[in-house]
């Protein structure tokens, strides 16, 4: 037969084993969680900050379309749009 020392070393290593198992997929599902959201944040930062820029541009080349059709020429962004 087996002895009580064994008997209680293998329910030990079974019940740590378990936890361990649930612990890492806590840990794992958490920082998934995590990595996303800032994933997500920092790619909806990015689409912002490239809609800004190209909005911007796109008043720059608008601006520059019309000072070209009244001939003025003061204005510093020309050669932006070509």
């Amino acid at each position: 037969m087996k002895s009580i020392q064994t008997k209680l070393t293998v329910t030990i290593l079974v019940i740590f084993v378990i936890a361990m198992g649930v612990l890492g997929g806590l840990n794992y599902w958490k920082a998934h969680e995590i990595i996303y959201n800032d994933i997500r944040k920092s790619m909806e930062n990015t689409a912002v900050s490239s809609a800004n820029y190209i909005g911007d541009w796109l008043e720059a080349c608008k601006l520059e379309r019309d000072n070209r059709w009244t001939g003025r020429r003061d204005n510093s962004i020309f050669g932006l749009c070509q």
